[in-house]
């Protein structure tokens, strides 16, 4: 398990306070270049709150995140996105009024040479059926289709880490199963790091990856690669076992 504070991602005893009240409690995880972690937890585990901290959306009362050796703590939003690391939020946050293909051109806003034809040939080697949609504004895809773009979007922005915050909610098994082998391939071939964050195991299992149980802000279990279904991790978190 990497734990070199110059990996792809070190979080180290990062702690979160809401209105005094603690949401994440010296929290510790480690990701490789090209790895996959999943942190599963029960809602108001503290998952959202660990994913816009580290996406530098919500600045953390202690504690330090970085990465390859530089400190992401307290930097902007935008600038963690210029370090390689790209956020889709639980509920997507699509622009919903715009296109398809408008999403994904504000995904490259990073990315100067960013083109339709770059976005387009993007979205059909990702999601193809998306191709022929790329006109329908977002807020008319199913929410399959919609968690389909908020990927794609992110990934426009070509980044080394896709931090994917309750990406199944909601989400019928065959979808999951799309989003999968979309992730695994682009781990494969491209050397993607992915933390997924998610009340279910399920998309870390089929991932294979290994992760954290996290449950009352605080980590409270390691999973090895393969260990997602073993019955003594029910006892931390009251996600679905399926």
């Amino acid at each position: 398990m990497p734990t070199s504070t110059d990996g792809l991602l070190t979080v180290t005893d990062l702690s979160v306070h809401y209105s005094g009240q603690p949401a994440l409690r010296s929290v510790n995880i480690a990701i490789a270049a090209g790895e996959c972690v999943g942190i599963v937890g029960a809602n108001g585990a503290g998952k959202s709150t660990l994913a816009r901290t580290i996406a530098g959306l919500v600045r953390p009362a202690g504690g330090q995140v970085s990465s390859d050796g530089v400190t992401l703590t307290g930097m902007r939003a935008d600038k963690v996105v210029r370090r390689g690391l790209a956020f889709v939020p639980e509920g997507r946050a699509l622009f919903t009024r715009l296109t398809v293909l408008d999403n994904l051109l504000l995904g490259g806003y990073t990315m100067p040479e960013t083109s339709e034809a770059t976005a387009l040939d993007h979205l059909g080697r990702l999601f193809p059926e998306l191709v022929e949609r790329k006109l329908l504004r977002a807020g008319q895809l199913s929410g399959g289709q919609q968690q389909m773009l908020a990927i794609a979007r992110a990934l426009m922005s070509r980044p080394r880490l896709l931090i994917l915050d309750e990406p199944t909610m909601g989400l019928a098994p065959t979808i999951i199963s799309r989003l999968a082998i979309a992730l695994t391939e682009l781990r494969e071939q491209e050397g993607l790091g992915v933390l997924v964050l998610d009340q279910r195991r399920t998309l870390a299992e089929r991932l294979n990856a290994r992760g954290y149980i996290l449950r009352g802000g605080r980590i409270v279990a390691s999973v090895t690669q393969g260990q997602w279904d073993d019955p003594g991790l029910a006892q931390h978190y009251m996600a679905d076992t399926d």
